[in-house]
């Protein structure tokens, strides 16, 4: 069971019951988001499919079943190879006024599908659902009420559940979203957007682009990164849809490039932390009133140190100065950045069992900011990882492992 607790900027816990983490839609609430009368959808729900069979029909109906009634639900079928086409198909002949279907005819893989959906939206607001997540039924309804009353949000997004292939709910460890201004956050990957939460403002999507292909498998990222740029996000403690987990996704850790990954997010922040981006942002957040942001940890109190990563380098932008950026400011982030994310390439190696490259990404941790090794929480993590490294590597007991000697 997940405890939502708040955090003000300064990281201080206001109480897992703060009425900040979490938002209960009352019936009342939802009625006044109810339209009278609309020529057109206020939100666009782009939903990507590619061999989502199994999910599909779960997905589409945990938006019809939502609440809030004024949409439309926009499928674009990536050249599926299962029975997506069909079960697609028959939800679209029960729904015609609800729901579009866009068939590629060759995979184009996800940022362009939903690039296909976007340009097909005729909503306000966009929403992206992956056709193997769901939602639950007062999250649009809850997300309209929030864009509706601050104007100039960006976009938002909302808490999350996860299943696994059997729709069976699953446990998460540790998590850490933000409101507000988030650009720092994100590029130093601390704030967790996950996609199917997602609710975009039109006036950005047109100003930010579409998804970029060049950035897979770090695209959402790279997405996330551009909209925060140009304005504000909200993030709304409520879970509201549940995230899959399974074997055939793309960001499973079997079929994830974690090198091609870590290549990919480098390229994002060279892109981004530059002295003239961070510049222009600051004055930017200037004009939009301002850098605070406020904090929600999601916490399994019983998740191990190994999991805590997250939480390191949670203050690493509160002592920097944008007045005084510099070319040597900017490397030290950098560096301090890239060390996190060569750490969690090192933890997921050792969940994978890929303990030889597990190593070789600490040392490139190690490498990347050699300062850090003042930080405690880096020196805890860096030593847990180290130990079980140890073990595993000097003990070459495959049978404890669960492995044989041509996997290790």
């Amino acid at each position: 069971m997940l405890h939502a607790v708040s955090l003000n900027t300064t990281g201080m816990i206001q109480g897992a019951n703060s009425p900040t983490a979490i938002t209960v839609a009352s019936n009342s609430a939802v009625e006044k988001t109810r339209p009278e009368h609309h020529p057109k959808p206020l939100v666009s729900v782009i939903i990507p499919c590619y061999n989502n069979g199994k999910y599909i029909e779960e997905c589409v109906n945990s938006v019809l079943a939502q609440t809030y009634p004024n949409f439309e639900i926009i499928i674009i079928n990536d050249a599926s190879t299962d029975d997506s086409a069909e079960k697609i198909q028959k939800l679209k002949e029960k729904n015609p006024e609800k729901i579009q279907v866009i068939t590629n005819n060759k995979n184009l893989e996800r940022s362009v599908s939903r690039n296909k959906g976007i340009a097909s939206a005729k909503g306000e607001f966009i929403c992206i659902l992956d056709g193997d997540d769901r939602w639950y039924p007062n999250k649009l309804a809850t997300q309209v009420r929030a864009m509706q009353d601050d104007p100039k949000l960006a976009f938002c997004g909302t808490g999350r559940d996860f299943l696994d292939q059997d729709s069976k709910a699953k446990t998460s460890n540790l998590y850490i979203a933000r409101s507000g201004e988030v650009f720092l956050h994100l590029l130093a990957r601390r704030c967790s957007i996950v996609a199917s939460s997602v609710m975009l403002r039109r006036s950005i999507v047109e100003k930010v682009g579409g998804f970029k292909t060049n950035r897979i498998p770090a695209e959402d990222f790279d997405y996330w990164v551009r909209a925060s740029f140009l304005g504000r996000y909200k993030h709304i403690p409520e879970k509201l849809v549940s995230y899959r987990r399974h074997d055939a996704q793309s960001t499973s850790p079997n079929n994830l490039n974690v090198t091609k990954s870590i290549q990919t997010v480098t390229s994002i922040l060279e892109e981004n932390l530059t002295k003239q981006r961070l510049k222009e942002y600051i004055s930017r957040v200037k004009k939009r009133g301002g850098v605070d942001t406020e904090t929600h940890l999601y916490l399994n109190p019983n998740c191990t140190l190994k999991n805590r990563i997250n939480i390191i380098s949670q203050g690493l932008f509160s002592k920097f100065n944008p007045k005084a950026i510099t070319k040597e400011n900017i490397e030290k982030i950098r560096r301090k950045i890239m060390s996190l994310a060569y750490l969690k390439q090192a933890e997921l190696l050792v969940n994978l069992k890929n303990f030889n490259q597990a190593k070789l990404a600490l040392e490139k941790s190690k490498d990347a900011d050699p300062i850090r090794i003042i930080d405690p929480n880096w020196i805890d993590f860096k030593r847990h990882v180290e130990q079980k490294l140890s073990k595993t590597l000097s003990k070459p007991s495959f049978q404890s492992l669960g492995l044989s000697r041509t996997k290790a």
